[in-house]
């Protein structure tokens, strides 16, 4: 959806404004009594109103969205329109008005750079729910005209320069999530500057939160730059872990009658020491790539839902399961892909570990059980789950033979 496309859509909230007969100056403007000592045409003062009715109802759709889930919800589509539609005629608005919002009302070019890096926000989330990576695009767009236009260029709070530097924070994650690693080294440079500011003029604490975002940016950058390819030129080589039409292969001929189809995936992150940047590890980043195709290549073909979980918990993985699930249509698969230093840790959680010592001693019991002595009786489990040296512990199976002697079924286990 580009902005063009959105400007077509039927709106009312003008029409609906409560601010026509009230002009309300948010902080950081002209003050009332500023505002007081001017002349304003009733032209103008529609103007002003018309602005900061849209300014905050963008403000406060933007907020909705944080509510949604991160999957599934029939309606989300729905929440993102109706945002996507209010920022479209926001931006179209104080560009037409540009003249009399800059004069009478006090605009600071900082807020022009907000309300683009909230659209910019909008098409990076849109491409998390819908994987379309010409979203992804349009977010760095967004991004790269900010930082031509110098909107963040002047600030005089440290409330302004935490919005600048979380502006560079996201257009870090949309810059490695293009491949574009000339420009991230450039960003994170620029980044370090900002962060050498903020501790020697504002003396915030936040510094060493941020240093460590950096520091995150860094190792992640130098972790996916390791292994640089050359031409026989020795110009650089860019690589992508994403589908290109030059490494599609395609069967000749249909291969089942009822071929199936990657819809969906969750990447579940959970190995430690690897690089991350925000929730992304490495191998997220990779695998989700991987899941991706360029967007010149066969146009028919969508990419699989993806979504990314970093060390969740056991509940929130089993949720975002379900919620997955409960789209998948028919003819359809869904991919997990985990990893992990240390299976989760899932004897943590006392349901799980309820499960797993049940199935220990289900296995146990059929070991031992004289009528079941091949392994086409035992349970299994993908991945599988080593549990033959449990198993065959001693104090396991005198405990199996005692729960046997109880229930008078001793015969039928052999000893241990």
């Amino acid at each position: 959806m580009t902005m063009s496309e959105m400007e077509k859509h039927p709106d009312s909230y003008m029409n609906d404004s409560p601010f026509i007969n009230k002009l309300l100056i948010p902080k950081g403007n002209l003050t009332y009594e500023q505002v007081a000592t001017q002349t304003l045409s009733p032209e103008e003062k529609k103007i002003i109103n018309d602005f900061v009715y849209l300014l905050e109802k963008s403000k406060q759709l933007f907020q909705q969205l944080r509510h949604l889930p991160q999957h599934g919800h029939f309606n989300w589509q729905v929440h993102f329109s109706r945002t996507f539609d209010c920022f479209s005629k926001l931006w179209k608005f104080q560009q037409d008005h540009r003249g009399v919002l800059d004069m009478k009302y006090g605009l600071q070019r900082w807020q022009i750079g907000e309300i683009a890096s909230r659209i910019g926000q909008l098409y990076y989330h849109y491409y998390l729910r819908t994987s379309d990576t010409n979203y992804l695009h349009e977010a760095l767009i967004f991004y790269l005209a900010i930082r031509q236009r110098d909107y963040y260029t002047k600030f005089d709070s440290e409330e302004i320069l935490v919005k600048k530097l979380r502006y560079y924070a996201r257009f870090l994650v949309v810059s490695i999530m293009v491949n574009k690693m000339d420009l991230v080294l450039e960003l994170k440079s620029e980044l370090a500057g900002l962060i050498d500011d903020m501790s020697t003029e504002h003396n915030t604490q936040d510094v060493d939160e941020w240093k460590g975002i950096l520091n995150e940016v860094t190792a992640f950058r130098n972790a996916l730059c390791h292994l640089s390819v050359t031409r026989a030129d020795t110009s650089g080589v860019t690589l992508s872990h994403r589908l290109i039409s030059e490494n599609v292969v395609l069967p000749e001929t249909t291969l089942s009658p009822n071929p199936l189809k990657l819809q969906n995936a969750l990447i579940v992150g959970t190995k430690s020491g690897q690089p991350k940047v925000t929730e992304l590890s490495l191998d997220m980043y990779r695998i989700g790539s991987i899941l991706e195709k360029n967007p010149k290549c066969l146009s028919a073909l969508k990419n699989p839902i993806k979504q990314y979980l970093y060390k969740p918990s056991v509940r929130e993985l089993m949720c975002s399961l379900a919620e997955m699930g409960n789209f998948l249509q028919r003819q359809s698969v869904q991919l997990i892909y985990l990893s992990d230093s240390h299976i989760i840790q899932l004897l943590d959680d006392p349901f799980i570990r309820l499960i797993l010592l049940r199935f220990c001693l289900f296995t146990a019991v059929l070991q031992m059980h004289t009528a079941f002595k091949t392994e086409e009786y035992y349970p299994t489990s993908v991945p599988s789950l080593k549990f033959a040296e449990i198993c065959s512990k001693p104090a396991v199976k005198r405990g199996i033979i005692d729960i046997a002697n109880i229930l008078e079924s001793v015969v039928l286990f052999s000893a241990p």
